[in-house]
């Protein structure tokens, strides 16, 4: 007579561990790319939100606002007022050709989020102020 023993063979285990082995390589890839577009746009979030924060200062004080990138890895911007605005480590941001807030409220230039596959264009309505966020290709 043969003793039934209940659980699994060594052999059903290792299947079922290949299997999701090969299910965790395929999805990897797409996780972290997911990642990444999210963080680029929380930055930019973040980014826009400080730069209408400045473009308040401005209007309130009635002086013109420049903001430059610094930091070791660019995701710095530090405006002429003291202000600065940090965003994630890793996110790279280019200017063009100068972010500036005027006193009556515009802001000029463009900025540009970067972090890995993941970009996004910040850029500000001329007349307005308003400030969009696009992704670039």
């Amino acid at each position: 007579m043969r003793k039934e023993t209940a659980g699994y063979s060594l052999l059903e285990l290792t299947v079922v561990l290949a299997i999701m082995a090969l299910v965790v390589a395929v999805a990897m890839p797409a996780v972290g790319a997911s990642l990444e577009r999210m963080t680029v746009q929380s930055d930019a979030r973040a980014l826009m939100l400080g730069l209408r924060a400045l473009r308040a200062h401005a209007l309130d004080r009635q002086v013109d606002i420049a903001v430059t990138v610094s930091g070791v890895e660019g995701n710095v911007l530090n405006a002429s007022d003291g202000t600065a605005i940090v965003l994630a480590a890793g996110t790279v941001v280019a200017v063009a050709p100068e972010l500036r807030v005027t006193w009556d409220g515009r802001i000029t230039g463009a900025v540009r989020l970067s972090r890995g596959a993941a970009r996004l264009q910040i850029t500000p309505d001329r007349l307005t102020g308003r400030l969009s966020a696009a992704g670039v290709r």
